[in-house]
């Protein structure tokens, strides 16, 4: 997975239902553990959420199913 990829959360937490679609924006590696990554996910403003950076999380790749492929 890389920046610019479409997915859709498969998994639901707060404010964000199963099935949302977000863009990949970033991701964090662990320092300890290189393969243990989270991946930054631009989601909809129409969430009802404001302005701010409240629209992005943070999700596991296990988390994710790949859309679309950024080119």
């Amino acid at each position: 997975m890389k920046i610019g990829d479409l997915v859709k959360i498969t998994r639901a937490s707060i404010d964000v239902p199963a099935g949302t679609i977000g863009l990949v924006i970033g991701g964090l590696v662990n320092r300890v553990d290189p393969n243990l990554i989270l991946y930054e996910v631009q989601l909809p403003k129409s969430l009802g959420w404001p302005v701010q950076d409240t629209n992005r999380k943070r999700y596991f790749l296990d988390e994710l199913e790949l859309i679309s492929e950024s080119r």
